[in-house]
């Protein structure tokens, strides 16, 4: 009687435990499955990390010198009387960028060019006490340029020991005979002689000063700066680097500034008023003190003229011996 009834349950006790069993089995999988997939990501991302692994930095090879070239570079200290104690200093500072690199001179230019441009700012704030703040910026950066620091290089000799390279597009080609001349040879281009330009001469300037400053100190340096530089500097002629556009207004800007007496234009001297190529001559007076005068093809021009050459006095003013900043210690 009991078999009716308990023949089902018995047929149902397997039926859940293999159901429980499949889903047991599925979730086994799936973890497996997410497992596997984890692992394959994380050894294809160490294959990736393996192959971009991070590039090791070449190592910098020195600046390969002949020994004619090495006599060279040492003889440009020993000709200035300014030796360098750093032998590998002196040999990166006449090494052009065009011959190495990363060994070059590029870092030293910017130094010395530093040192340069303190002392000539230096000299032209201290000699001239009136000089406009615009003037000294002409001054400094006309000095600092290549068309003055490179023939003072030249001067000197750096171009005849610079490590420079030149662009073989400089190499002469050959070409065919001309033919008015079928008999003659082969001849090659005429080329003109490869010069080695301003700007690299300047730049090994520069960068013998810095060299200098980091083997001896500022003192040296500001020595050796002060001969070739500043020294040809005070011997320049100012009066082209004053841009006055309207003299007359400034003159007499400054004149009320001072509360001087006012400024009085004198007629002084006058030729060829009836001509097609008048000249008139102008004085300024303030009180009975003359500034100065000029001349000019009409009232108007010479005033003018008369004013620019006074403010060209008074802006050039010269301080004798005026002390340096960087001379004291």
């Amino acid at each position: 009687l009991l078999l009716p009834i308990l023949l089902p349950i018995l047929l149902m006790i397997p039926f859940h435990f293999f159901l429980k069993d499949d889903k047991m089995l599925r979730v086994t999988n799936r973890f497996s499955s997410a497992s596997l997939s984890r692992l394959f990501v994380k050894q294809r991302c160490m294959t990736i990390v393996a192959e971009h692994a991070t590039p090791v930095p070449p190592q910098l090879d020195s600046v390969s010198v002949s020994q004619e070239q090495l006599a060279e570079i040492k003889a440009i200290p020993a000709r200035l009387s300014e030796e360098v104690g750093n032998a590998d200093l002196l040999i990166e500072a006449l090494t052009h960028k065009s011959y190495h690199i990363t060994r070059n001179n590029g870092r030293l230019a910017l130094l010395g060019k530093s040192i340069i441009s303190q002392l000539v700012t230096e000299n032209l704030f201290s000699r001239f006490p009136n000089m406009m703040e615009s003037t000294i910026y002409d001054i400094h950066n006309r000095f600092l340029s290549a068309d003055v620091l490179g023939p003072i290089g030249r001067q000197l000799g750096f171009q005849d020991a610079l490590l420079y390279k030149f662009e073989t597009s400089m190499i002469p080609e050959y070409a065919k005979p001309h033919d008015h001349n079928k008999r003659a040879k082969y001849h090659k281009t005429p080329t003109p002689p490869q010069k080695i330009p301003l700007s690299a001469t300047a730049d090994a300037f520069q960068a013998f000063v810095g060299a200098v400053y980091l083997d001896k100190g500022f003192g040296a340096a500001r020595d050796f700066t002060n001969d070739f530089v500043v020294h040809v500097m005070e011997n320049e002629d100012m009066d082209d680097f004053v841009k006055l556009e309207h003299p007359k207004a400034m003159l007499q800007y400054i004149n009320a500034n001072e509360n001087n007496l006012p400024l009085v234009y004198r007629v002084e001297n006058e030729t060829g008023r009836l001509s097609h190529l008048p000249t008139f001559e102008v004085a300024v007076y303030r009180g009975e003190d003359k500034l100065g005068s000029g001349a000019g093809f009409n009232l108007l021009s010479a005033q003018q003229e008369a004013a620019r050459n006074i403010l060209r006095q008074h802006f050039l003013t010269k301080l004798k011996d005026a002390p340096m900043p960087s001379q004291l210690e």
